[in-house]
């Protein structure tokens, strides 16, 4: 690991535990503005960890829209075989959370 990823994962780790002791009350922050700045940097850490670049955040959203859709037409909206089959096929690493939160955007709340 280079000394600029030694950096950026120390940039994360000190990000997660920053949002983790936001205090609710007093900055009048919503549990669920708190949530969905998690789930941001779960995307985040999971792109530096492919090493996808910033050219290819396109393609891989695209792959990624593209397989759940695939899932979809098939009748299989299960969010654990799509991230298996994103991350063999496409060795795109996609937190659960925020494959969930695609799914639920693009075809509603199907229990994932």
């Amino acid at each position: 690991m280079t000394k600029r990823e030694k950096n950026i994962k120390e940039i994360f780790k000190d990000l997660r535990t920053r949002i983790a002791g936001l205090p609710y009350v007093r900055n009048s922050l919503a549990v669920s503005e708190v949530k969905s700045l998690q789930i941001i940097l779960e995307e985040l850490e999971s792109a530096f960890n492919t090493h996808i670049v910033s050219d290819d955040i396109h393609v891989c959203n695209g792959v990624i829209k593209s397989a759940i859709d695939t899932f979809h037409e098939q009748g299989q909206l299960d969010a654990e075989a799509i991230q298996s089959f994103l991350l063999s096929e496409h060795q795109i690493n996609i937190s659960l959370p925020s494959l969930k939160n695609r799914i639920r955007y693009a075809y509603g709340d199907k229990d994932n």
